[in-house]
């Protein structure tokens, strides 16, 4: 969440919806000082909660200055594909919290976090139930848009329309453009991993002299070496976001956001 008062721009950032990118474009102005963009600490009343993704019905509570600001100024927010995020959630999940890097984990390793997060949300449905710090990134996203079934947030971008979201910042900045250099921010939070278990299996029995090996290969021959031993991990891994349990889990776990993404996107 960034508040501007320069501005009376509300930001409300939800989990895995191109935050990094908009961050940039606001971040000078926050009223805040980052103390919503980039903090995991022990609330008071809460415990250990993830300041940077606080759903409205949390603010309500707890934060109410903060959400009468969202109230009196222009407020956003950007959405996602729930499918497309969910997988991203589990990614930053594993980051964030998982024991191994995420490059480390075999397809039977990032099956088991599948199964281990669909077993946990599947108990926590219910509505205005705040998932813990980290199960955060799963938080529905209505959550962040309405408020008691009011639509609390003026404006939804999809992460498709950044474009048009940066035109309309613009615009009630009174610039023409900003201080940033678009190539710099990072449309895409890309998940990179190795591209067969032979790489992963290799790289990890040359550890101890990785550093080594690395400082004797040319320059001009690490991008391509890059590229042949990492890939995506959709390409290596999407299949298990794509088996029918999942598809089930999230169509059922995340059908309001399915239907505001829809609405928001004109997408059948």
């Amino acid at each position: 969440m960034i508040i501007d008062d320069q501005h009376h721009i509300a930001f409300v950032h939800i989990p895995k919806c191109a935050g990094t990118t908009i961050r940039q474009y606001l971040q000078p102005y926050d009223r805040y000082k980052g103390a919503y963009t980039a903090r995991v600490d022990v609330h008071p009343e809460l415990g250990l909660l993830d300041y940077v993704h606080v759903p409205l019905f949390v603010l309500k509570e707890h934060f109410p200055e903060e959400l009468r600001l969202i109230k009196q100024y222009w407020s956003f927010a950007v959405i996602r594909d729930p499918y497309k995020r969910f997988a991203s959630s589990i990614s930053q999940r594993v980051k964030m919290y998982g024991n191994k890097n995420i490059k480390d984990l075999t397809e039977r390793d990032m099956t088991k976090e599948l199964e281990l997060c669909i077993e946990y949300l599947s108990k926590k449905s219910g509505p205005r139930t705040l998932l813990p710090a980290e199960y955060i990134h799963f938080q529905r996203q209505v959550d962040y848009i309405y408020l008691d079934s009011e639509k609390l947030v003026d404006c939804i971008y999809s992460t498709s329309q950044i474009d048009k979201l940066t035109a309309d910042i613009l615009v009630r900045m009174g610039k023409s453009s900003l201080s940033i250099k678009r190539d710099k921010i990072p449309e895409k939070n890309k998940t990179i991993v190795y591209r067969n278990e032979f790489y992963r299996f290799l790289f990890n029995l040359l550890k101890p002299i990785r550093g080594l090996l690395v400082a004797m290969v040319p320059e001009e021959m690490k991008s391509n070496i890059k590229k042949a031993v990492f890939t995506d991990r959709d390409v290596r891994l999407g299949h298990l976001f794509e088996s029918e349990s999942v598809k089930t889990f999230i169509e059922n776990y995340y059908r309001d956001d399915i239907a505001l993404f829809k609405a928001v996107t004109g997408s059948q």
